[in-house]
């Protein structure tokens, strides 16, 4: 594979880390059918992974579309998708309460 492993991003604080890692495919839990087949290429299952929250962080007096666009704001500001970005993928669960099904 010919991705870039390589932290990169703004630094953390009190760190010397920076604020995007990569991850394995196994660190962020996949076991089974983790890659996604594109229309130029197959992407495995690992990457620069971010969890947008869908509760309140504890401990903070955010509600949760503040917490998200924040959190939006600083991945644009850090060039989180960049000239080098090859796939983005989305995942959302939804749920419906009259049917109380959930839909991925």
């Amino acid at each position: 594979s010919t991705e870039d492993r390589a932290q990169y991003g703004p630094p953390v604080l009190g760190s010397s880390e920076l604020s995007f890692q990569y991850q394995t495919v196994k660190e962020l839990g996949c076991r089974l059918g983790c890659s996604t087949a594109g229309r130029l290429n197959t992407y495995g299952g690992g990457g620069f992974n971010e969890v947008l929250p869908s509760l309140p962080v504890p401990g903070t007096d955010d509600d949760t579309q503040t917490t998200v666009r924040t959190k939006l704001a600083q991945l644009k500001s850090g060039l989180w998708i960049d000239k080098q970005t090859r796939a983005l993928f989305t995942q959302l669960t939804v749920y419906n309460l009259p049917t109380e099904l959930l839909a991925v």
